[in-house]
């Protein structure tokens, strides 16, 4: 699947995101689930924002991208203003049942000009401090008092610098190189494989 391969340039945490993996991922939760989960996409590269959540509702937007906009009939609604890429559609029921916030367009309070440096910070929501080694999110997951394996994940060709800390979190390549023997007990691996088909 094209989507899966795109995983590497992503950073996606505590339970993995929608795009960079099969749809299965997205289903909403379980009759009974009660735990919360968290999902966070970081694009990393290449990734467009005003492509990926476009501005239709802003005049300018058709004039200063005049080859490459896309007018409102062809996004998925985001309320007037803003709509969703079309192949971002499995993300429409997410924001219409108000679990969908998408940070579009901000910044970090601190001048660096290191594009590394600036991810850094928002990974560890430390503007400007060099010296923080824990991320966000694991230092999250260390007030909720989560255990697991499966506490935080990460989907990349190293673990997310936002999952580094106290807590223990996995990383893996990708789905297709996932072994869930290497972290779940067999009972676990078996309800993994009857869910995902791996």
């Amino acid at each position: 699947m094209q989507t899966k391969s795109l995983a590497s340039s992503w950073y996606l945490a505590a339970v993995i995101g929608v795009l960079a993996i099969p749809s299965v991922w997205a289903r909403p939760s379980r009759a009974g689930d009660a735990d919360p989960v968290v999902v966070s996409i970081f694009l990393r590269g290449a990734a467009d924002g005003l492509s990926l959540v476009v501005p239709p509702g802003d005049p300018d937007y058709a004039v200063l991208r005049p080859t490459i906009k896309l007018s409102q009939s062809e996004t998925r609604d985001l309320g007037g203003f803003y709509g969703l890429h079309p192949s971002l559609a499995t993300l429409e029921s997410f924001d219409q049942n108000r679990s969908l916030a998408i940070l579009h367009a901000f910044g970090s309070p601190d001048p660096t000009r290191s594009h590394f440096a600036a991810q850094d910070y928002l990974e560890t929501a430390a503007p400007g401090v060099h010296d923080v080694t824990t991320g966000e999110l694991n230092r999250y997951l260390a007030t909720q008092s989560v255990t697991g394996a499966f506490a935080g994940v990460s989907i990349g060709s190293s673990k997310a610098l936002a999952l580094a800390g106290s807590v223990d979190t996995i990383s893996f390549v990708s789905l297709d190189a996932f072994q869930p023997g290497e972290f779940l007990g067999t009972e676990c691996v078996a309800t993994w494989q009857a869910v995902f088909g791996a």
